[in-house]
């Protein structure tokens, strides 16, 4: 050991370099840019226009890091507006195109934000809540206040106290939210050339009023389930809103004319930038039987990762308390990541259940994962975060058996 250690050249450590750090004198400018939506400026799901279009056309490069959708949501009700989560869980799908040509198209994006949401830390999910309504459905504080006991008034039982508290705009009023968009193009760190590749986002809003929001008056429940969660003030509760002003705020960087001329001339010889991205492929399938198997056919230049949740529905008749109830009405399609275990009050082995993918010949893992601590470890690893002290995700032991499974 002492002879290879001695065969290592000595190097000057970073505390005596005082060498300067490099600069980028040929970036002359940054500028903070708002773009506006092209048509119309009201958009909800029940009249009006549906799809946002947003274009990002300058003679700057776009800096994908700072890319903000932002819009405000407008409560038309005389009521309080309770969102569930932050701004995308209006958007039902999201498409990307770079000079006409589509190269991103996430259906179901508001649940697969959700998910990739989740999947974060609970520290920067309660700072991202700054930009969003201040308060989501699965926070403590949230939890807290469901659980929280009710009063009683000579034998009635007053409204529950989260009521009070749970208000994300007041009646008449709207708030202004913005996220980061779950996109390939905005996560990549290279520059992009607005001059030469004009990039446009369309949103689809939510079909559903009732999509992103707390109502007992959705129609996919019935009123025995309502009773049992929210009492029967259904007056107390907005479900109408609508969606206005919706921009794009990001950075876009000028450079010297030299370089700029660089760049000119050689997209004018025909030579490209390449630019690497991960996109997002959502597929959905119904699953039935007890050994159930999903075929997906589909091209893929580079598969990353894989994720698999499920979407389903817990039984009024397995909720065993209070607070199951207030859970079980704030799950949606795009927030409900179902286990088989959903309602039951401890960990019951009866209910997990084997996975495994296979792609061609090779099969992953060699043996399939059996039990919820080992999708939970497949899960972090496929994060890269499986090893790390510090890094950890939004979800406890309770909510990965009830409606924040996920696996890889």
């Amino acid at each position: 050991m002492e002879t290879i250690s001695n065969s290592i050249e000595d190097g000057l450590i970073n505390g005596l370099s005082y060498k300067l750090d490099a600069t980028a004198s040929y970036i002359t400018d940054r500028k903070s840019c708002t773009y506006y939506a092209m048509g119309g400026n009201a958009y909800a799901p029940n009249s009006g226009t549906k799809v946002i279009k947003l274009v990002l056309n300058s003679e700057g490069w776009l800096d994908p890091s700072t890319l903000k959708i932002q819009f405000d949501v407008q409560n038309l009700s005389t009521s309080p507006f309770r969102a569930l989560s932050g701004g995308w869980s209006f958007i039902r799908r999201l498409r990307c195109l770079v000079g006409g040509v589509v190269v991103e198209d996430i259906d179901h994006y508001a649940r697969t934000h959700q998910m990739f949401d989740v999947l974060q830390s609970e520290h920067v999910r309660n700072n991202e809540e700054i930009e969003g309504f201040g308060m989501r459905f699965d926070s403590r504080d949230t939890k807290a206040l469901i659980a929280a006991p009710v009063v009683k008034v000579s034998g009635t039982i007053t409204e529950p106290t989260f009521l009070d508290t749970y208000i994300s705009i007041p009646p008449g009023d709207s708030k202004t939210v913005c996220f980061t968009p779950l996109s390939g193009i905005a996560s990549q760190s290279k520059f992009i050339p607005l001059r030469y590749c004009p990039i446009t986002y369309e949103l689809e809003i939510c079909s559903n009023l009732y999509d992103p929001i707390i109502s007992p008056s959705d129609p996919r429940w019935d009123s025995t389930e309502s009773s049992a969660a929210f009492g029967n003030d259904d007056n107390n509760y907005s479900r109408n809103w609508q969606i206005l002003n919706p921009v794009i705020k990001c950075d876009v960087c000028q450079m010297d004319s030299e370089l700029n001329n660089q760049f000119a001339s050689r997209f004018l010889s025909g030579q490209t930038i390449p630019i690497n991205y991960s996109t997002f492929v959502v597929q959905q399938q119904a699953l039935a039987g007890k050994s159930p198997s999903v075929n997906i056919t589909r091209a893929l230049s580079r598969l990353k990762s894989v994720f698999c949740t499920f979407n389903g529905k817990t039984p009024l008749s397995s909720l065993t308390n209070e607070l199951d109830n207030f859970d079980y009405m704030f799950l949606k399609d795009f927030n409900n990541f179902y286990h088989p275990m959903a309602g039951r009050a401890f960990y019951d082995k009866d209910y997990e259940f084997e996975i495994a993918l296979q792609i061609g010949g090779k099969k992953f893992p060699e043996y399939p994962l059996t039990s919820q601590a080992e999708t939970f470890a497949a899960l972090k690893k496929c994060l890269g975060i499986h090893n790390s002290a510090f890094h950890s995700l939004d979800i406890s032991p309770e909510e990965y058996r009830r409606h924040k499974y996920c696996r890889n």
